[in-house]
């Protein structure tokens, strides 16, 4: 038998079984993957570390509204939970054999007391002092990840060390998955 015959033989006894398989590892890979940014997230890590403290008044500003705080955090934890909502919102899709972990903008509530008071919004008077007049509101889920990226707290890539990790993870299951329909 020639080599493209071999393909050809081997395709239609495995193809489909081995197509649904790289299909779970794709699922397994993508679940496993968006859980571990959620728990990297939750114990106030970033992509590139420790993520940064919050700052004094947004701390007194949490504290005021402490009993809408996520369970995942206090006033002074700094890691992306304040209600909860952004990481409760992510999901990942699937392009091809890829996936990626996105935000869904439609799910978020109104945020601390009722209204989302996430983004503060300052004015500097003529003597240069910086007070704060209010906060941003109503913004959807990907406007929050947006402004935490912009303000240098991503937290959606992955690192290089997790990606590694990821690699190894899939091939492991492929391993194991493709060796239970070659027996």
């Amino acid at each position: 038998m020639t080599p493209e015959e071999q393909i050809k033989a081997f395709k239609e006894k495995y193809g489909v079984r081995v197509k649904k398989t790289l299909n779970e590892v794709a699922k397994i890979a993508a679940e496993k993957t968006m859980n571990d940014v959620i728990k990297r997230t939750k114990e106030g890590k970033g992509t590139k570390g420790t993520l940064d403290s919050l700052s004094k008044g947004y701390i007194d500003f949490r504290t005021r509204w402490e009993a809408f705080l996520s369970e995942d955090t206090s006033p002074s934890k700094s890691n992306l939970t304040a209600t909860g909502q952004l990481l409760q919102a992510l999901y990942y899709r699937f392009v091809g054999p890829r996936f990626f972990i996105k935000v869904n903008t439609k799910n978020r509530d109104q945020g601390l007391g009722g209204t989302d008071k996430l983004i503060e919004i300052k004015k500097t008077n003529k003597k240069g002092k910086t007070k704060t007049v209010g906060y941003k509101s109503h913004l959807n889920n990907d406007q929050v990840r947006e402004y935490t990226e912009k303000a240098g707290r991503e937290f959606l890539a992955l690192s290089d060390k997790e990606k590694e990790d990821l690699r190894k993870f899939v091939a492991d299951q492929l391993k194991m998955m493709l060796s239970d329909i070659l027996k």
